[in-house]
């Protein structure tokens, strides 16, 4: 199958994948942030884009201005406007077909296993890893779409996608730095990316710990005191994603501490999860760190060309986050989703 099929296959399941998850979650109804994000689109159908920006920077404090350019896009293409059923829809298809381009186009396009294929398209999106963050986080993952394109661009195009991905969501503003070290200490020896990883783990940690004003940077309207609660079963399920993301890690190193392009967003990840793993007694810090990770952990097992049992480990454990998936989805279903 050639490439160009490939991609259009690849766009359509991913469609389908965004589709599913959209009209699951847009049956149980609204969520708080889902809400919200709602009235954003119906103001800035009411009085526009600008004035919108200008009342959401006031209120949350911080200038997080693209989510509004594509409600005002939405609002463009959709006659009469959007019932909250079909922008709730709306949104899980573009934010699901926005990151998996850009995984396709900078990661995927090589790929010459249709299975691989297959699974970058359903299996990722459907994973609770990716899953779990669409039903709260839409800003973040919009912001992680165009950080793959920072990731793999240069130049103008780096500093337009950078600024793009702080503009969807300000934590961007700490994870591009992250990624920008990430990207030097690959070039250098295991030993030293060992010894600055530890150092950067645990003064992230220590920072996040010592400094927790910081973390309203990450907070929409600045209230740092939600990301200092515990959170209980949410906690867990976090930590647990966490772990087994870990073990994603172990087992997809030798292929992607030995690949030049893959070695910097393996790295990445990497202090990500080390420094969500110790920060799991606070359920939200925890899962707002973890959340770039979570998804592009996801796609890490199918770019593994090789065919061991490494491999064959790794794919398997991610097509079994698909089950977690479908009781999400029953429970959406039949509205037993207890939202947080």
């Amino acid at each position: 199958i050639n490439n160009k099929l490939n991609h259009n296959f690849y766009l359509i399941l991913a469609f389908c994948a965004g589709l599913i998850k959209g009209v699951a979650i847009a049956y149980f109804g609204a969520f708080q942030d889902s809400d919200i994000y709602f009235q954003m689109y119906n103001r800035v159908n009411e009085v526009g884009v600008f004035k919108s920006i200008a009342e959401f920077t006031s209120q949350t404090l911080k200038f997080e201005p693209v989510i509004l350019f594509l409600y005002q896009i939405f609002g463009i293409f959709s006659v009469g406007g959007l019932g909250e059923y079909h922008f709730i829809i709306a949104n899980m298809i573009f934010m699901n077909l926005i990151i998996s381009a850009a995984m396709y186009k900078y990661f995927l396009i090589k790929k010459i296993k249709f299975i691989d294929i297959l699974g970058a398209a359903i299996v990722v999106p459907l994973g609770y890893l990716f899953f779990s963050k669409d039903l709260y986080f839409w800003r973040s993952v919009l912001a992680l779409a165009f950080f793959i394109n920072f990731v793999k661009t240069r130049g103008f195009q780096r500093l337009l996608f950078g600024l793009l991905a702080i503009g969807s969501h300000f934590s961007f503003v700490f994870f591009i730095p992250l990624y920008l070290i990430a990207e030097y200490v690959s070039f250098l020896n295991k030993r030293w990316i060992y010894i600055l990883y530890s150092i950067s783990s645990a003064g992230l940690f220590l920072t996040l710990i010592f400094f927790p004003d910081l973390i309203s940077f990450i907070v929409s309207g600045g209230d740092s005191t939600v990301y200092t609660s515990q959170g209980g079963d949410h906690a867990t399920k976090v930590w647990l994603s966490i772990l087994f993301s870990f073990i994603i890690l172990l087992l997809v190193y030798d292929k992607f501490m030995s690949d030049e392009i893959l070695r910097p967003i393996y790295l990445f990840c990497f202090i990500i999860v080390c420094v969500g793993l110790l920060s799991y007694n606070s359920y939200h810090l925890m899962n707002r760190i973890f959340l770039p990770a979570s998804i592009l952990i996801g796609y890490f097992p199918f770019l593994m060309v090789q065919n061991n049992l490494k491999a064959f480990v790794a794919k398997l454990l991610m097509v079994l986050t698909i089950f977690p998936s479908f009781r999400l989805i029953y429970m959406l279903f039949s509205g037993d989703f207890n939202p947080i």
